[in-house]
């Protein structure tokens, strides 16, 4: 017999999903047939929720792992707050699919009272991108093309032009067939706000079934903490590619361990090839004598490579070898994002002492960079020695994307979903205290620019500091390989 702990959180995992699926199908109908989007989309939350639950709850629920069973329980004070917290994760996830189906009910952002964060779209760089590429632009990476006084033929792209496309041509793919089908640039966003949202929590909770034990069952019971986290909200409504890449690195290593290979190469293909870092797994592989999944990986890499030359022409792929990466390498193409306290990559670390009176500059940022760079595959090698195991494997495979996260110039606020997520699997195996990951959850939601650039990279340094040491101490081996 199934007990009532699994059935519900069966039920919440299962509503989180359906209410995001639910939301992105009513409202790209409304949107499509030419009507107001805000009361479909609330009954798309409403409908896909119930029918997320009706459909797969009794199945989900008897796959989770036993170890919840008798958890509310033995923890009669501690499960009235993961209900209320399981509550308040529902209806914020709801909540902000109604603000990404209707961007004018401010109320439904991630933080309202600060409605400027409202108005930022990461997704827009994207959009545009394609939108260049269409016109037969090789250089889809200079910053004055990204600009509010550029004109564009995609309706309602405009108010979003702020900062530039930073990433590799093979992405533009996306957008640029999302634009041969429409010119909308909201049913786009409402499109990719699903697919965000649903790729998360699918991975979530296929790495957490994969886990099992009492690893496992603890991942799924801080999924709510990591729904209301703000790294998660903001990431999805500013339509950042970031966390669909970490859902598809995670799904790849997952269908790699299962054997699957073809579909584990491609989806770790599309994650290199769309933000890099992902890359850094396939040093994971090759340390565990995975020669199959690395070849097959390095095809499924050019294959994309090749569709981006079909598709786009070799002139944007020819632009970035030669002149967008070297200006990313030395953090040159990230210049905007320099007197920005919220970075957490060890890059940053140069303009925050800069900001505090120190003579330090990009020469220092770029230096400190590349040596993370040997660092992070370093220790990439180094902890992938030993034997596979479930729990340490997840562990491990999160914790190398996060080291491969902090390589950018630019790691804000919303890649700590890395290291959230991370901390979320391994407080139960890896016994780290509950109450330093609280205080490290609490840390890892971002800050306030309330103070002078001094203040601002002071208050920045602790979430800097949890961010790259987690990752080092997930990927470090806790006992010699064997």
């Amino acid at each position: 017999m199934v007990s009532r702990e699994r059935r519900f959180v069966a039920v919440v995992c299962l509503a989180l999903i359906g209410s995001c699926a639910g939301a992105t199908v009513a409202a790209v109908v409304a949107r499509a047939a030419g009507i107001a989007t805000l009361g479909p989309a609330f009954a798309g939350v409403v409908v896909g929720a119930l029918a997320a639950c009706a459909g797969w709850a009794k199945r989900l629920a008897p796959k989770l792992s036993d170890e919840l069973d008798g958890w509310f329980a033995r923890r009669r004070k501690l499960r009235w707050l993961w209900i209320a917290a399981a509550i308040l994760a529902i209806a914020n996830t709801a909540r902000l699919a109604l603000f990404v189906a209707d961007p004018t009910q401010i109320w439904a952002s991630a933080f309202p009272v600060m409605p400027e964060s409202a108005e930022h779209q990461c997704l827009a760089a994207y959009v545009r991108a394609g939108e260049l590429a269409a016109a037969g632009h090789d250089d889809l990476w200079t910053y004055a093309d990204y600009q509010s006084d550029r004109s564009t033929s995609v309706d309602g792209l405009h108010p979003y032009l702020a900062d530039p496309y930073e990433y590799p041509p093979t992405f533009v793919v996306a957008p640029r067939a999302a634009l041969a089908v429409t010119d909308d640039y909201e049913l786009i966003r409402v499109v990719w706000f699903g697919i965000s949202a649903v790729g998360f929590l699918l991975a979530y909770l296929a790495l957490a079934l994969w886990m099992r034990g009492r690893a496992g069952a603890t991942a799924l019971l801080l999924l709510p903490a990591i729904a209301i986290s703000y790294p998660l909200m903001f990431s999805l409504q500013w339509g950042q590619a970031h966390v669909i890449v970490l859902a598809a690195a995670i799904a790849a290593m997952l269908q790699f361990a299962r054997g699957r290979t073809k579909t584990g190469a491609l989806l770790l293909a599309f994650a290199t090839t769309t933000k890099i870092f992902p890359g850094l797994l396939l040093v994971h592989l090759a340390m565990r004598r995975q020669c199959r999944e690395v070849a097959a990986t390095l095809v499924a890499i050019a294959a994309l490579v090749v569709l981006a030359a079909a598709v786009l022409g070799t002139g944007p792929l020819g632009a970035f070898v030669t002149e967008h990466l070297p200006r990313m390498s030395s953090g040159e193409a990230f210049a905007f994002t320099e007197d920005n306290p919220d970075n957490h990559s060890l890059y940053g670390i140069a303009f925050k002492l800069a900001a505090m009176g120190f003579d330090t500059g990009r020469g220092l940022a770029a230096t400190l960079a590349w040596v993370w760079g040997f660092v992070a595959v370093a220790l990439a090698a180094h902890g992938s020695r030993g034997r596979a195991e479930p729990a340490r494997d997840a562990i491990l495979w999160l914790g190398i994307l996060c080291l491969g996260t902090l390589r950018s110039p630019f790691a804000p606020t919303y890649t700590a979903i890395g290291t959230l997520w991370l901390l979320a699997i391994a407080v139960e195996s890896r016994s780290w205290s509950k109450a330093l990951v609280a205080i490290a959850w609490v840390l890892l939601q971002g800050f306030p620019p309330v103070g002078g650039p001094a203040v601002n990279a002071i208050a920045s340094l602790p979430s800097q500091a949890i961010t790259i040491g987690i990752a080092v101490l997930a990927v470090w081996p806790r006992r010699a390989a064997s």
